[in-house]
């Protein structure tokens, strides 16, 4: 039986970010480490990491779709280091960097998946005891069911 749709959306999204290196013009070099296990980002000392991850399966919003799809939400979400003096900026180019990789990426992306767009970005502030800030940039394609 082949993997669900939803999780095959997910392997082209983790292919795009791994292009984030400073020596590809990033801010960071993110793209590194990059998994689709968010529980398992390591406790370690790498600067930034991202993780791949779906938020949430709805009903298609276009009206061609609603029969045979589903508007999958995909978190990518990267943690940076707070023991940096540029935490906070470091958190914000995380954010472009992941940006600019998903750019221009269709190719990457089966036949009857669309490409993600662009949902919503948000720093998140590191919680009581964390070592990390967080960066979390949400996409939403429609995905065919079968």
């Amino acid at each position: 039986m082949a993997d669900p749709k939803t999780w095959d959306l997910l392997g082209p999204i983790e292919t795009c970010p791994r292009r984030i290196t400073v020596t590809n013009g990033s801010y960071t070099n993110a793209g590194n480490h990059v998994t689709r296990e968010p529980h398992q980002i390591p406790q370690s000392e790498q600067p930034e990491v991202l993780a791949i991850a779906m938020d949430s399966v709805s009903r298609a919003e276009e009206p061609a779709l609603q029969r045979n799809g589903r508007l999958v939400g995909v978190l990518v979400v990267g943690a940076v280091r707070i023991d940096q003096d540029n935490a906070q900026l470091r958190a914000h180019q995380l954010i472009e960097d992941i940006q600019r990789a998903m750019g221009d990426q269709q190719q990457k992306f089966p036949v009857g998946t669309q490409f993600p767009r662009f949902v919503d970005a948000r720093v998140i502030p590191p919680a009581e005891g964390m070592k990390w800030i967080g960066a979390e940039v949400r996409y939403a394609a429609h995905v065919r069911r079968s």
